[in-house]
């Protein structure tokens, strides 16, 4: 562990890391993401919103006409160079390896004690505030059920050089994730001990998550740091096409801003080919609806 912190790790308030794919994950930043934010997330509560883009792309990146000046004025453009270091693999990468390595690196930057990731096809869906994440310094989490992603987590098992334990019975969700600064720091400086790259171990078949849920177990108790009580972070997610219809996709997206729901984000996979601009335009409506 580094000797010297930033002594802005004691500031409680909520940093988001969002990496972007490319300017083609823009729109959905701008018309979704961005405005729940705006709309459901307290400033008070918010300290910056850190916007990765890509190096030949971040001079082009500005949000200050869709979101409030009070917003604007958190958002932070990182370049993926300024984030990811000397890490000498990274460059090379493929751009999902690329957005996992940032989620990680970022700790490096980021001077709240927590920071939650982002990707650029999800959205808030209700009103929340930090006190709904964080309590008695306990994060919510998402728990998938035991024995997903097995590939993931013995990957992750094989780049620490340590058991699964009981990873398996006890997982830790994907995007959106609250991490704790120290403990991402913690895991980076393991990589550099080990002279052992984060971008390698990612590139073949570990995650950022597997790997932080692992280290985690490793070294603090789960219970001190998370707390399942709280509720999922996300829900009612559409992660795959599957039966999904067009004519039945927006009924989905009722559902998800539907009054009575525990959790806080949810999303349409931008990979499932579904999210076209009238489905972003939808979701956008739905935003507005549940903010009136």
């Amino acid at each position: 562990m580094n000797d010297e912190r930033p002594s802005g790790l004691t500031d409680e308030r909520m940093t988001f890391v969002l990496p972007l794919a490319g300017a083609h994950d823009l729109n959905t930043v701008r018309r979704n993401l961005l405005p729940s934010l705006d709309e459901f997330f307290p400033l008070g509560d918010l300290h910056q919103v850190l916007v990765i883009g890509k190096d030949d792309e971040v001079d082009g990146l500005s949000f200050h006409d869709i979101v409030s000046p009070g917003l604007n004025e958190r958002i932070v453009v990182l370049s993926e160079s300024a984030v990811a270091g000397t890490d000498s693999r990274f460059r090379s990468a493929r751009g999902w390896v690329k957005q996992q390595v940032l989620k990680l690196k970022a700790a490096r930057i980021v001077t709240t004690g927590r920071y939650c990731t982002l990707d650029s096809d999800m959205y808030l869906v209700r009103p929340c505030q930090l006190s709904d994440w964080v309590r008695a310094g306990r994060c919510r989490y998402d728990r998938p059920p035991p024995g997903l992603h097995r590939k993931w987590w013995k990957r992750a098992a094989r780049a620490l050089n340590v058991p699964l334990t009981g990873a398996l019975e006890t997982q830790f969700g994907v995007t959106p994730a609250i991490l704790v600064t120290q403990i991402v720091e913690e895991l980076l400086d393991d990589f550099e001990r080990r002279e052992s790259e984060l971008t390698r171990a990612i590139s073949r078949g570990a995650t950022e998550y597997t790997l932080y849920w692992l280290f985690l177990q490793l070294h603090r108790q789960i219970a001190d740091v998370y707390d399942h009580s709280l509720g999922p972070l996300s829900g009612r997610c559409i992660w795959k096409r599957r039966s999904i219809s067009r004519h039945s996709l927006n009924s989905h997206i009722d559902d998800q801003f539907a009054p009575d729901v525990p959790f806080c984000f949810s999303l349409v996979q931008s990979t499932t080919g579904l999210v076209t601009q009238p489905v972003v335009d939808y979701i956008s409506d739905c935003i507005r609806s549940r903010a009136a």
